[in-house]
């Protein structure tokens, strides 16, 4: 009897534990499942995060190039007030027959050379109408004949977008290279590219996958040259990066 007795609440306990159990089981799974709906959605808000930073980057691109375009437009129309302040305040100098036979023969003989300005004029038309091969001839030309000119860094500057324009990032970052090398050593006539020679070489190198690389440039960028047109498209790319 006194067994029996024993064995009762025994059998409770059992009981009681058992149930217990399953209700731990339960909640357990009901955790699980909670925790399996919270990946899912994350993963959702993942892949949402994630096409919006690769529409932000190609908008990124995209206002660059738009500034790119802007930038020749705006340097053809610098050129060209300047041409005309020039023109008025020119007076030609007496006419005469022998300066007039010296050009003719000059010319029939193709001694004649272009200034500096001339053959940047005519290499930003080149680059405007998308004659990359063109416009990068001239820019060399104008490199190499004028090499302490004002528009030496711009000429460099376009040479490498030429090739960045036509997909070569190697090629393209040997030309920015060459304006942020010289403008850090002091050695180049002007620097008004520095900035944007920096960014192109941050585009180039993340289309060659180096990101690490790129993300160190664009934040010099901003750390040095927050007054540029560089600084807010840098910004907006190392965002689309640092995530």
């Amino acid at each position: 009897m006194k067994k029996l007795l024993l064995a009762i609440p025994l059998g409770a306990i059992i009981f009681t534990g058992c149930a217990n159990t399953n209700k731990d089981i339960a909640l357990l799974n009901k955790k699980i499942w909670q925790i399996k709906k919270d990946l899912r959605k994350l993963h959702s808000e993942h892949k949402e995060i994630k096409s919006d930073l690769q529409e932000l980057s190609t908008r990124v691109d995209n206002v660059s190039q738009t500034a790119s375009q802007n930038s020749v437009e705006i340097e053809k129309l610098k050129m060209k007030i300047s041409s005309l302040s020039s023109k008025r305040s020119y007076t030609p100098p007496p006419s005469t027959t022998t300066s007039t036979e010296t050009r003719t023969q000059s010319i029939d003989r193709g001694i004649v050379s272009l200034s500096d300005e001339d053959i940047y004029r005519q290499a930003l038309d080149a680059y405007r109408q998308q004659d990359f091969d063109r416009a990068r001839k001239l820019f060399l030309e104008l490199v190499d004949k004028y090499p302490y000119s004002k528009f030496y860094d711009n000429a460099l500057f376009w040479i490498g977008q030429t090739y960045y324009r036509e997909g070569k990032f190697d090629k393209a970052i040997e030309y920015f290279d060459r304006i942020i090398n010289e403008c850090d050593a002091g050695t180049a006539p002007d620097c008004n590219k520095m900035s944007m020679a920096l960014l192109k070489k941050a585009y180039s190198l993340i289309s060659l996958g180096e990101k690490d690389k790129a993300r160190e440039i664009l934040e010099r960028i901003i750390r040095e040259f927050p007054d540029s047109e560089a600084y807010d498209l840098a910004k907006r790319k190392l965002e689309t990066l640092n995530y």
